[in-house]
């Protein structure tokens, strides 16, 4: 984005930081979240303590180093690590773990699909959520769900792993369902 606008953009957003109770950077390598950007709002929102969740995209996460919980499917992860993942819990882990190393983040929830969801911090694994996709119909608009819900939950003061637990189920509803869709508070 040009500089101008990336300079308003970053006077905006930190000038309305302190109003919110959950950061939400979600990537689509389009040019808007610019590393100098990121790195702002991610310190900015560590001094009012305030969580930054990423939903991210590429394969260097290093430029989300400081966030508190990063949100890449199984895929991501592994373009990020370099590696194939296997839905396998322990090598998730593993190569989380080295995520977690590289970015400098609190906790990595990785989406598995089908296979639910891992939230893993430095001393390992702290929740397996199991998935409730069965019936899946359409899986457009799961990660955007999981990672909405997720912020909704931290902000209303679920720890990671509620919120994870929350996310998972709220992503497994919206898979049951054609093309992008909600999931209300009733279901």
């Amino acid at each position: 984005i040009p500089p101008g606008l990336s300079a308003d953009l970053e006077y905006n957003v930190l000038k309305i930081l302190s109003q919110v109770d959950v950061v939400v950077l979600s990537d689509y390598l389009k040019g808007v979240l610019q590393p100098n950007l990121i790195r702002k709002i991610v310190e900015a929102a560590a001094c009012l303590k305030i969580p930054v969740i990423v939903d991210p995209k590429g394969e260097d996460l290093s430029r989300y180093s400081g966030a508190t919980i990063i949100t890449p499917n199984l895929e991501e992860l592994g373009h990020a690590v370099r590696r194939r993942i296997p839905q396998i819990d322990y090598q998730v882990e593993d190569a989380a773990q080295l995520l977690l190393r590289r970015c400098a983040v609190e906790a990595v929830c990785v989406t598995r699909g089908h296979c639910g969801v891992q939230l893993v911090d430095a001393s390992g694994t702290l929740a397996r959520h199991v998935s409730s996709t069965e019936g899946a119909v359409d899986v457009a608009g799961a990660g955007d769900t999981f990672v909405a819900t997720l912020a909704l939950t931290m902000a209303c003061g679920a720890d990671l792993e509620a919120a994870s637990h929350v996310a998972n189920a709220s992503a497994g509803i919206v898979v049951t369902k054609k093309s992008v869709a909600t999931t209300s508070h009733a279901e």
